[in-house]
């Protein structure tokens, strides 16, 4: 009896300091008073389950596979190194063919190459490639829109979607470009790309030497005294005249120091000729009112047996006869003469490595990629030229 009444009195004398432990309430304990250290020190933790919402930090690793396009600061997921492209090669009126080197990446696997076209210089949009090839280094463009201009850039993209951003560009300059003469391994019947009519070789000529790029076989070594090139065509349409704009570019590569010639045509007096004296100079030759005018650089440029880009320009503007010159990278020279109107035709056959009208000034070395426009090229279109 004493047990049971020391019992209901613990229990009454604890409700009347502490309220009623409500059920719900897992923290509470009744004898907690009394001796809370005792209880409390043999409580067990247990893991609370439920929802809710918090913010905080998320470290971790992502691993996948396929190409695709990250977003954000950081390092990159990796690092590509391409030199962009190299060399551009016209196939015909509305075709080129690209040429660079291998991109290389940290990232292995699939190397894909995306081609941008614009019509001015420096002006493509880096979104919508015209074509996109891999793991090749070299791509044909078609379909190009005759009689204009187009400024190509090559990019690389590895597997991780890293893009380089490289801006070398190379051009193809069809706008005026009436005649380009490869002079390489290919079949002359159909060696003038551009252009209505072939050409044909006099003197037993063949590709026997080695081009600018070091590919053998692929260019012609004329002897100075019988060989040349011309045009089969009594009268070549569509080739510059008179007062006409005209601009004449060529690859060359001497072995003398006598006057030669690279290329022209039409009937002396009144013909034109790009030419290079004896001194190293280039000049044009055309007829000024019965007879030759020769406009020369200022500089002697060209050495023999290196291959050296070259061009002239004239144009008939504010009664003066200006002419530009073009060596490699350098624009050299403007030369203004005050005089007569000009007066050249296409009378005769047009012809690359000597004179159209006489069997003289012959070229001596390689003649390649010969271009004539029917206008005036600047400046950056003539380094451009240059360029590919």
């Amino acid at each position: 009896m004493k047990n049971i009444f020391l019992c209901f009195f613990i229990l009454i004398f604890n409700c009347k300091i502490n309220p009623p432990c409500s059920v719900l309430d897992s923290t509470c304990n009744p004898l907690g008073y009394f001796i809370p250290n005792l209880i409390r020190s043999n409580q067990v933790a247990s893991t609370p389950t439920g929802t809710g919402t918090g913010t905080g930090t998320a470290t971790g690793t992502a691993t996948g596979t396929g190409i695709g396009t990250a977003t954000g600061t950081g390092t990159p997921a990796s690092t590509i190194t391409f030199a962009g492209v190299s060399n551009l090669r016209i196939l015909s009126s509305t075709s080129v063919e690209l040429r660079w080197t291998a991109a290389t990446s940290t990232a292995a696997g699939n190397m894909e190459y995306n081609i941008y076209r614009s019509a001015t210089s420096g002006t493509q949009v880096f979104t919508t490639p015209v074509l996109t090839v891999n793991n090749v280094t070299t791509a044909t463009i078609t379909g190009i829109t005759a009689n204009t201009n187009n400024y190509y850039v090559v990019r690389a993209r590895d597997t991780t979607g890293t893009t380089d951003t490289n801006t070398a560009e190379r051009g193809a300059l069809f706008n005026g470009l009436i005649r380009y003469i490869p002079l390489d391994a290919t079949p002359l019947a159909t060696g003038e790309r551009i252009g209505n009519q072939s050409i044909s070789q006099i003197g037993g000529l063949t590709p026997i030497a080695t081009d600018r790029f070091g590919v053998a076989n692929n260019a012609y070594l004329l002897n100075g005294s019988s060989q040349f090139f011309q045009f089969n065509q009594t009268t070549p349409t569509a080739l510059p005249t008179g007062n006409n704009p005209k601009t004449f570019c060529a690859w060359i590569r001497t072995s003398s120091t006598s006057l030669q010639t690279i290329t022209g045509y039409g009937n002396a007096p009144q013909a034109n000729f790009m030419i290079v004296p004896i001194d190293g100079f280039i000049s044009l030759t055309y007829d000024q009112s019965g007879g030759f005018n020769n406009q020369s650089t200022a500089t002697s440029s060209i050495t023999n047996g290196n291959w050296n880009f070259v061009c002239v320009t004239m144009q008939r503007t504010a009664n003066a006869n200006v002419s530009t010159f073009q060596i490699n990278s350098n624009f050299i020279s403007e030369y203004v003469n005050a005089t007569t109107a000009l007066n050249s035709d296409n009378s005769l056959l047009g012809t690359i490595g000597r004179f159209s009208s006489a069997a003289s000034n012959w070229f001596n070395g390689n003649i390649a990629e010969v271009s004539i426009w029917n206008r005036v090229l600047t400046q950056a279109e003539l380094l451009a030229v240059f360029r590919n």
